[in-house]
């Protein structure tokens, strides 16, 4: 099953951020683009310059567009880096064959084609290689004219995967260079791996790698790695005689490099933002490092490369380049915006599977609830309003996964929306729930650690531990160890993208909205006190020690049907502490005026940083809330009905 989850795959520490930015700063590079790091060192003989890496995710990008990079012109980078630095090399660090809508297509055939053109030193092999399965995986191998790499992978009887290595010795100039690759540790989880087949851990697996490669006469190894940030420096700190460790599976984007235990760690995010430079001596240190981020109006896209593009970019667009249906409002299908928080596109994909299972799956009048894991949604673009074409759809659902419905227990629902939580302080990229939902609405939380869920409803009723509930979700999610028990009902013939991209022709138009199934929830209070006069209603909430500021414009009512109403103002702090919350009194009473409506106000907060007390590896405070998609951290009220004047009795 496909990988569709790329940031909760180990538990990853936030105490590194600091080496970690989008942004980037320094001097022009050879009028190539900006180029963050140290000038170049003088070079020679007896150094090595490794530029790194592929991370392409089976995309293209598109040389006939001016406004963004693409492989063609990161053909053209690379080669012209390769020119000028002498005994330079390009290292690749997997997940090149998919996901993508022409990855979906092609099975990756198209990367091999691309890869062979750029004609890496090798490239390491990633969990997306397997995304089709391990005969597609190995013949795609099998094609390429430069060597795959992992170290960790083997089949059942302990030999290489086919059509790989698990490591190579390469002279560069005067330096013999090994590399070896290594995958993540829960390979099994996040891709169409064979459970009979051998995943090492990664540190083991390269303590050996390298041992083997300095027995083979290596001066300089390199680690062209697909495992995840935090595991380099478990293997730093394990492996002796390891010089560097470029790229990673984590996405991770440096300002400079580390040298940890010794171990030159870079990592340049993914595709064709930036490129990594790094020059080592022959005994492995470290001379100088760039990271270039490309400036496209400065590189004319590679005539090769643009013509493999043009071709299998032609038999796309055939198919799939016109317009299927037009969205009435903005779909965002940012990784930064689904793992965090509730989208109207996230809530698009779970109606539509709800749909389809309510349409196909036998017996089933009604489904009651739909997950949709955020890392599924893969293109990280923005579209509409506007029309969206078939090659759009199919970017942001390039995954192979099925629809299947099941039957769950209630209690393995609240289970499953846990299990997918990123708490402080372990999370990277800050708290987030990391799924998007359908028919349900629920609380969450992510602290200490841990990820909390409350107030579970499905379908508008409060959930039931016991009760069986009709569930949709995609073939990756169902092989979620929370599912093992459940009973599978039906599972589409096709892909989820494909399946969906149908039904949304058929509608021809759609609105989608955000509609507070997804609440989360830092910080909690009660109503002291509800109070009306003409035209407002105004709810006084006691403020927790972890409120350093209310954000004004943030503050909202809501439901457990999810009906809600936008605050007109909020008030200071108030009589002894108290946050005046206002709200139109016509607005607020309709709310209550509802059965058990479990009326709650949120609103954004700047958090006090030291009552929540994060701190990084130097022991200073960590800048909250961390995820790039929130500002402030949230407050949740309770706010009894019954005492809202204007309801019914009141």
């Amino acid at each position: 099953m496909p990988d569709s989850d790329d940031s909760l795959d180990t538990q990853e520490s936030i105490t590194r951020r600091n080496v970690l930015s989008a942004t980037a700063g320094g001097l022009a590079a050879g009028g190539l683009g900006v180029a963050q790091g140290g000038t170049v060192a003088a070079q020679s003989a007896e150094t090595v310059t490794i530029l790194h890496d592929s991370h392409f995710h089976g995309r293209f990008g598109d040389p006939t567009d001016d406004r963004a990079m693409d492989i063609a012109r990161y053909q053209t980078l690379i080669d012209d880096l390769r020119s000028a630095r002498e005994n330079a090399v390009f290292l690749g660090i997997g997940d090149d064959l998919a996901p993508s809508i022409m990855g979906l297509i092609h099975e990756g055939e198209h990367m091999v084609e691309a890869l062979n053109y750029l004609d890496p030193l090798a490239v390491g092999v990633g969990n997306h290689e397997f995304d089709f399965g391990i005969d597609v995986a190995t013949e795609r191998f099998a094609d390429s004219t430069f060597p795959w790499v992992v170290a960790n992978l083997r089949t059942p009887d302990g030999d290489p995967i086919p059509g790989t290595e698990p490591w190579i010795t390469r002279d560069v100039g005067g330096v013999t260079l090994g590399v070896f690759g290594s995958g993540v540790r829960n390979f099994y989880d996040i891709t169409d791996y064979p459970a009979d087949y051998q995943a090492i851990d990664p540190v083991t697996a390269s303590e050996a790698a390298t041992a083997a490669l300095k027995d083979a006469g290596a001066d300089v190894v390199v680690l062209a790695s697909h495992t995840n940030h935090s595991t380099h420096y478990e293997i730093a700190e394990a492996v002796d005689d390891l010089d560097a460790i470029v790229g990673s599976h984590s996405e991770v984007t440096m300002d400079e490099p580390e040298v940890h235990a010794g171990t030159v760690i870079s990592e340049v995010g993914d595709e064709f933002d930036h490129l990594g430079e790094l020059t080592l001596t022959v005994d492995g240190d470290l001379v100088d490092w760039q990271r270039h981020d490309p400036d496209v109006a400065a590189l004319e896209p590679d005539d090769g490369m643009a013509s493999i593009v043009s071709t299998w970019r032609d038999q796309l667009e055939a198919e799939l380049g016109r317009e299927y249906f037009t969205t009435d409002v903005t779909l965002d299908a940012r990784f930064d915006t689904n793992y965090a928080k509730e989208s109207a596109l996230g809530n698009l994909i779970c109606d539509l599977m709800m749909e389809y299972a309510e349409a196909n799956a036998p017996g089933v009048d009604e489904v009651d609830a739909a997950l949709q894991n955020a890392g599924g949604i893969r293109s990280n673009q923005v579209y509409g309003p506007g029309g969206i074409t078939g090659l759009e759809w199919l970017d942001i659902l390039p995954f192979p996964n099925t629809i299947v419905t099941m039957e769950v227990k209630g209690r393995t629902l609240q289970a499953l929306l846990e299990s997918q939580i990123a708490a402080l302080p372990w999370s990277t990229f800050g708290a987030q729930q990391s799924v998007q939902v359908g028919g349900v609405q629920y609380e969450w939380s992510g602290h200490d650690g841990d990820g909390q869920v409350e107030a579970v409803y499905v379908q508008g009723e409060p959930l039931d531990p016991d009760t069986t509930y009709t569930f949709t979700t995609n073939s990756y999610v169902a092989g979620f160890d929370e599912l093992a028990d459940a009973d599978v009902v039906h599972e589409s013939d096709g892909p989820q993208g494909p399946i969906t991209l149908d039904m949304l022709e058929a509608k021809g138009t759609v609105s989608p909205s955000v509609e507070h199934r997804i609440l989360r929830v830092d910080a909690r209070t009660d109503a002291r006190q509800v109070t009306a006069d003409r035209d407002r209603i105004s709810v006084f909430l006691e403020l927790p020690a972890a409120v350093e500021g209310p954000a004004d414009g943030t503050f909202y009512a809501v439901t457990r049907t999810g009906d809600h109403a936008e605050a007109q103002g909020i008030r200071g702090r108030g009589e002894a502490g108290a946050l005046r919350v206002i709200f139109d009194r016509d607005d607020l009473a309709a709310l209550a005026d509802t059965e058990e409506p479990d009326l709650r106000v949120f609103g954004g907060f700047d958090p006090d940083e030291g009552y929540y007390d994060y701190r990084d590896d130097d022991g200073a405070l960590i800048d909250l809330p961390v995820a790039a998609a929130w500002d402030t951290f949230v407050l949740r009220g309770r706010v009894p009905a019954d005492e809202v004047p204007g309801r019914p009795g009141r």
